[in-house]
């Protein structure tokens, strides 16, 4: 199968995105904005190999103003798009700040250091992943296609975890991706900020959206979210926010302890302050994930942040918080947490 490697690589330039642009699915990274692998699913059984060895920096930080289409940005890395095997066997450090403004013409997702996960994609994590203090997010953009409203995913490691959308013609050989962080920690130490307007909204302190897949935290493995995450006055959410100090919205995935009975200490944990301040139609809102559905087991968890919903919301449907969770949706099992 075919090779990709990165080691010891750096970036301390920064990186301006200000011309509109038509194109679709636009990438930015600190590191690198692509790696695709196998686009045709027959092609699973020889997945592409990359390698991150020694240390990955960015110091540079990324800023996008102006008319941009559909965007996805990693502080490190882009996008990891289909059918690839990767390993992480040095650090992997995000210093810089993210900032995306203007008018988005299509669904954004942002992460602090990898912006996308899509389709069949396994990654092993063997050293630490860290987003750091200051190297905040900040999201004002206001994200709308003709008259409507559309989606973003915010995460302060990850921005989406997921499988192909609904309008690929491969949707229904939809394939989980998986994470598994070994015995390491992945840790956002950095501030979110939205103060954008947009339809579904979904943001956590170590992912925004997890969809059919899966990370799992092996041994001591552990995800750590201590930035704080804040929804200003001037947002609009026209249809539902969910907002988690780990995972903003999950569903039918999970962020997994495995291997380890550690309840005091825990495996998933949010010390960071969430700040509802805007307005919402609809409100989700816990210390670990705002909205959670299909039936997850989730182990280990602790939240020790606080979690001030002053904002308004304009609907009938959800208006919840929790210092856990916010809303449980079909089924789902909370232990040790």
């Amino acid at each position: 199968s075919a090779v990709i490697g990165f080691d010891n690589c750096a970036n301390i330039g920064n990186i301006t995105k200000t011309a509109e642009s038509v194109a679709r699915d636009g990438c930015i990274g600190g590191i690198v904005s692509l790696i695709d692998g196998q686009t045709d699913g027959s092609t699973k059984n020889t997945k592409k190999e990359v390698t991150f060895a020694n240390s990955i920096v960015n110091k540079g930080s990324i800023s996008t103003n102006g008319t941009t289409a559909s965007l996805i940005v990693g502080g490190v890395l882009g996008h990891l798009n289909y059918y690839i095997n990767a390993s992480f066997n040095g650090p992997v450090t995000n210093y810089g700040p993210i900032s995306h403004a203007g008018t988005s013409t299509d669904t954004p997702t942002i992460g602090g250091v990898i912006g996308r996960i899509i389709q069949n994609v396994t990654i092993q994590v063997n050293k630490n992943i860290t987003n750091v203090e200051d190297a905040d997010i900040t999201v004002s953009a206001t994200i709308q296609s003709g008259t409507s409203y559309e989606n973003a995913s915010i995460g302060g490691i990850l921005g989406t975890l997921s499988h192909l959308d609904s309008s690929s013609p491969n949707y229904a050989a939809r394939v989980k991706s998986s994470i598994y962080v070994n015995g390491i920690t992945v840790c956002n130490d950095a501030k979110i900020t939205f103060s954008g307007k947009g339809s579904d909204v979904r943001i956590g302190g170590y992912i925004g959206y997890n969809f059919v897949s899966f990370t799992y935290l092996t041994n001591k493995g552990k995800v750590v979210n201590n930035g704080e995450i804040e929804i200003t006055e001037n947002s609009e959410i026209t249809t539902c926010l969910s907002v988690g100090g780990i995972a903003g919205q999950i569903n039918q995935g999970n962020v997994r302890g495995m291997g380890w009975t550690d309840a005091e200490t825990g495996q998933d944990v949010n010390t960071g302050d969430i700040h509802f301040k805007g307005s919402a139609k609809a409100v989700c809102i816990g210390g670990f994930v705002g909205r959670n559905y299909g039936g997850i087991t989730n182990t280990y968890v602790i939240n020790t942040g606080n979690i001030y919903a002053t904002g308004e919301v304009t609907g009938t449907s959800y208006k919840v918080v929790g210092g856990l969770v916010g809303r449980v949706a079909n089924s789902g099992t909370y232990y040790q947490c």
